[in-house]
């Protein structure tokens, strides 16, 4: 897997992360909901949602959109941390 693809559980903690600084209380991986996207039947990323705020994972651009309870869109560019080559 090239390294600048991250996986499922960094986006999840960028978005966890993300929703904390953006004012939401007590966030943790049991109160989100999360959902995959597809576009045109292929895989395109994830979204996320918990009391009026989402974030979306858009797997393609590497980017995380996230949409608070007032309607405030903030997007945040999403790379991987480098992996040690064995």
């Amino acid at each position: 897997m090239p390294n600048d693809v991250p996986t499922v559980d960094q986006v999840r903690k960028v978005v966890l992360d993300g929703l904390r600084q953006l004012g939401a209380a007590d966030v943790d991986e049991t109160s989100i909901e999360e959902s995959i996207l597809v576009r045109r039947g292929y895989y395109a990323g994830r979204r996320y949602s918990l009391n009026g705020a989402s974030a979306l994972w858009l797997a393609d651009r590497g980017e995380v959109w996230f949409r608070t309870a007032d309607g405030r869109t903030l997007k945040t560019p999403l790379s991987a941390p480098a992996r040690d080559a064995a």
